[in-house]
């Protein structure tokens, strides 16, 4: 029973962390339909430094999503002729 209530307890903290993902994937496609992507990226983002190390998963998550999001932007900025890092 203990076993089940932990197990019930870790499922919904990964559900969550899913969710919460998801929704940031979500707006990201939708920025990019709507073209706000190319309108609210300013010329020169700044980013977090990078650590050699990091605390956990969702550590490495918050500093790799963000750069990963620029990436896209550069490759969609690139193919529509914008204005991309790359350019």
């Amino acid at each position: 029973m203990l076993r089940d209530q932990l197990d019930d307890e870790q499922t919904k903290k990964v559900t969550k962390r899913r969710r919460k993902q998801a929704s940031r994937i979500e707006a990201l496609v939708t920025a990019i339909v709507t073209g706000e992507l190319f309108m609210n990226y300013p010329a020169r983002p700044q980013f977090n430094p990078v650590p050699d190390s990091f605390e956990d998963g969702q550590h490495y998550i918050d500093i790799w999503e963000p750069l990963f999001f620029y990436e896209i932007y550069n490759i969609l900025s690139s193919n529509r002729g914008g204005r991309g890092a790359e350019n």
